[in-house]
Protein backbone atom coordinates (compact mmCIF):
# COMPACT_ATOMS: atom_id res chain seq x y z
CA UNK A 1 0.00 0.00 0.00
CA UNK A 2 1.29 3.41 -0.92
CA UNK A 3 2.09 5.95 1.76
CA UNK A 4 0.54 9.40 1.88
CA UNK A 5 3.89 10.80 0.79
CA UNK A 6 3.90 8.61 -2.33
CA UNK A 7 0.34 9.72 -3.10
CA UNK A 8 1.26 13.38 -2.63
CA UNK A 9 4.31 13.05 -4.89
CA UNK A 10 2.30 11.30 -7.61
CA UNK A 11 -0.36 14.01 -7.39
CA UNK A 12 2.24 16.76 -7.57
CA UNK A 13 3.71 15.14 -10.71
CA UNK A 14 0.26 15.19 -12.30
CA UNK A 15 -0.28 18.78 -11.22
CA UNK A 16 3.12 19.77 -12.65
CA UNK A 17 2.12 18.36 -16.02
CA UNK A 18 -1.17 20.25 -15.94
CA UNK A 19 0.21 23.65 -14.99
CA UNK A 20 0.17 26.06 -17.89
CA UNK A 21 3.37 26.49 -19.85
CA UNK A 22 2.92 30.23 -19.37
CA UNK A 23 4.65 29.89 -16.01
CA UNK A 24 8.43 29.55 -15.69
CA UNK A 25 10.01 26.61 -13.86
CA UNK A 26 10.58 28.58 -10.64
CA UNK A 27 6.92 29.54 -10.45
CA UNK A 28 5.86 25.95 -11.11
CA UNK A 29 8.21 24.77 -8.34
CA UNK A 30 6.66 27.26 -5.92
CA UNK A 31 3.15 26.12 -6.83
CA UNK A 32 4.11 22.47 -6.26
CA UNK A 33 5.76 23.32 -2.92
CA UNK A 34 2.60 25.11 -1.79
CA UNK A 35 0.50 22.15 -2.95
CA UNK A 36 2.63 19.61 -1.06
CA UNK A 37 2.66 21.81 2.05
CA UNK A 38 -1.11 22.06 1.92
CA UNK A 39 -1.50 18.29 1.62
CA UNK A 40 0.80 17.79 4.61
CA UNK A 41 -1.22 20.28 6.67
CA UNK A 42 -4.64 18.99 5.57
CA UNK A 43 -4.55 15.18 5.21
CA UNK A 44 -8.29 15.04 4.53
CA UNK A 45 -7.72 16.98 1.31
CA UNK A 46 -5.14 14.34 0.32
CA UNK A 47 -7.74 11.61 0.95
CA UNK A 48 -10.34 13.46 -1.10
CA UNK A 49 -7.93 13.92 -4.01
CA UNK A 50 -7.15 10.19 -4.17
CA UNK A 51 -10.30 9.60 -6.18
CA UNK A 52 -10.47 12.88 -8.06
CA UNK A 53 -9.76 13.71 -11.67
CA UNK A 54 -6.18 14.56 -10.64
CA UNK A 55 -5.29 10.90 -10.00
CA UNK A 56 -7.02 7.55 -10.22
CA UNK A 57 -7.94 5.79 -6.98
CA UNK A 58 -6.16 2.65 -8.28
CA UNK A 59 -2.96 4.52 -9.25
CA UNK A 60 -0.80 2.32 -7.04
CA UNK A 61 -2.51 -1.02 -7.74
CA UNK A 62 0.18 -3.50 -8.64
CA UNK A 63 -1.93 -5.86 -10.73
CA UNK A 64 -3.22 -3.56 -13.42
CA UNK A 65 -1.05 -1.78 -15.96
CA UNK A 66 -1.24 1.96 -15.61
CA UNK A 67 -1.21 4.69 -18.17
CA UNK A 68 0.54 7.98 -17.72
CA UNK A 69 0.07 10.67 -20.28
CA UNK A 70 1.28 14.15 -20.98
CA UNK A 71 0.12 16.69 -23.48
CA UNK A 72 1.72 14.96 -26.49
CA UNK A 73 2.60 11.48 -25.20
CA UNK A 74 1.19 8.43 -23.47
CA UNK A 75 3.02 5.61 -21.69
CA UNK A 76 1.67 2.30 -20.40
CA UNK A 77 3.50 0.94 -17.37
CA UNK A 78 3.34 -2.75 -16.56
CA UNK A 79 4.89 -4.24 -13.49
CA UNK A 80 7.18 -7.17 -14.22
CA UNK A 81 8.19 -10.00 -11.96
CA UNK A 82 11.35 -9.77 -9.95
CA UNK A 83 14.05 -12.22 -11.03
CA UNK A 84 14.34 -15.36 -8.93
CA UNK A 85 17.65 -16.15 -7.37
CA UNK A 86 18.35 -19.77 -6.60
Amino acid sequence: MASNRQWAEAMSDRLWEGISSEYDQRTKDLIIQAFLGGLAEYPQVLENLKSSSLIESNYFDDDAPREVQGKNWRMRIRKGQAPRIS
